[in-house]
């Protein structure tokens, strides 16, 4: 056994125990930290959190959806971001959980969306079952600041999402739009929101 091939391994026995000592919950076939966990062991969770990335990959979706790790039927996150949706009748709604990282752009988003767009914004709990019934979906995060969504797969059932299919539908893009400009300074800031460095 070559150098290579023994980190390989050592890292496989690693992750191993840490699944074992840590009690990862199954959710759909993935594995989601629960609340009891031991924060300061996020680092093991978050290799296994890579190795389920490739899995993802080689099975053709580009993102996770984790469920709450009790009831496994609450919409939480992704691996790497927040989801947002939209009801028909222009509502943003975001999910609410203990478990649930603290993200600035879903904060930032949620204000956009009150103070600047004028639209009603509920963060509760989302029932997996009422995806569905959403208008639009999209992921939030640092990076992208939102990405749609058109397609969330359930085991063999497809929930679509036609605004979310080719671009983003029309609310999430003004929410898109509006964040982005105040980031540019294009759109008047919030106060404390800027600050310049010199």
């Amino acid at each position: 056994m070559n150098k290579k091939q023994k980190k390989v391994l050592i890292r496989i026995i690693i992750a191993f125990v840490l699944l074992v000592l840590l009690r990862f919950l199954p959710v759909d076939g993935y594995l989601r930290m629960a609340l009891y966990m031991v924060p300061y062991l996020v680092i093991g969770y978050d290799i296994l959190k890579k190795a389920l990335k490739g899995i993802r990959n080689r099975q053709g979706f580009d993102e996770n959806m984790y469920l709450d790790p009790a009831t496994r039927t609450k919409v939480e996150e992704t691996g790497g971001a927040n989801f947002i949706f939209i009801t028909k009748d222009g509502k943003v709604v975001t999910p609410k959980s203990d478990s649930i990282l603290p993200s600035i752009t879903r904060r930032s988003l949620v204000y956009v969306a009150k103070e600047y767009l004028g639209l009603e914004v509920e963060e509760r709990e989302v029932l997996f079952d009422e995806v569905k019934d959403f208008a639009e979906c999209g992921l939030c995060g640092t990076a992208a600041v939102i990405s749609p969504v058109g397609k969330i797969y359930d085991h063999g059932n497809e929930i679509c999402f036609p605004s979310g299919m080719e671009k983003m539908g029309p609310v999430i893009q003004k929410l898109y739009d509006t964040l982005t400009g105040i980031q540019m300074g294009h759109i008047e800031a919030p106060e404390g929101w800027i600050k310049v460095i010199k």
